[in-house]
């Protein structure tokens, strides 16, 4: 794609729903299988992306209001390109996800669906996510908007493979507008 393709970051909408799941799907595949930590592609395609739970979650998040989560998609010619979703939490912002597919990398639409993230979150709270801790293009893009590493996730919050295996996590956190370090 052209640097100067046209890229529209919009709310999600219900038409959206499947699409963020097919961009999450692709983008897992090129990202988190890795030798080291034994995830393979057939560990990612265990997940069901598709799941009705899965849709129907997004789907009601989408559809309301006052949900205290949001998603943004990144467009391209009419097709879902990208994706993020935030949700503010009592004490704490977190980051739920942030894809783009690989074709889209590297062209600034990430930073640009950080700055929706950020209009949209308690900006005196603290702002968290997990990243895979070998995925460095993620860690450095978010260390790029004043994420610091954190600790390691003991166990992946979210859960695992159908093998047992599970990707290895750390969080990282950015500080509140007058918060110190944690």
């Amino acid at each position: 794609m052209a640097k100067n393709a046209t890229v529209v970051i919009t709310e999600a909408t219900l038409d959206d729903v499947e699409a963020i799941s097919e961009v999450q799907k692709e983008t897992w595949l090129a990202t988190y299988p890795n030798e080291q930590a034994r995830i393979t592609r057939d560990d990612i395609l265990s997940e069901d992306f598709f799941s009705k739970e899965r849709l129907e979650s997004r789907r009601k998040t989408i559809s309301d209001p006052k949900s205290n989560s949001k998603f943004w998609v990144a467009k391209h010619e009419g097709k879902v390109i990208g994706y993020c979703c935030i949700q503010k939490l009592p004490d704490y912002n977190k980051i739920r996800s942030i894809y783009i597919l690989p074709a889209f990398q590297g062209q600034g639409i990430g930073d640009r669906l950080m700055q929706k993230m950020f209009e949209f979150i308690d900006p005196t709270k603290p702002t968290k996510l997990s990243v895979a801790i070998y995925n460095t293009k993620a860690i450095s893009f978010y260390e790029k908007h004043g994420f610091v590493k954190g600790i390691r996730h003991q166990k992946n919050p979210e859960g695992h493979f159908v093998s047992g295996r599970e990707i290895p996590e750390m969080e990282m956190v950015k500080n509140g507008v007058g918060q110190n370090s944690l």
